[in-house]
C-alpha cells in the first residue's frame, strides 16, 4: 500500500512537472510574440 501510494504521488509529481513544462513552452510559443507585437504597436 505504502509502495503504491508512493509510486503514485511520484507519478503525479511528474505529470504536474510535464504539465508545467508544456504550458510555459506553449506560453514561450504563443504568448510572448504576441505580447512583443502588442509592446511595438503601442510604441509606434
Amino acid at each position: 500500500m505504502l509502495l503504491g501510494l508512493n509510486e503514485l504521488t511520484t507519478t503525479r509529481r511528474l505529470l504536474f512537472i510535464v504539465a508545467v513544462l508544456v504550458i510555459v513552452l506553449y506560453a514561450k510559443i504563443h504568448i510572448l510574440p504576441v505580447l512583443e507585437w502588442y509592446w511595438t504597436a503601442i510604441s509606434l
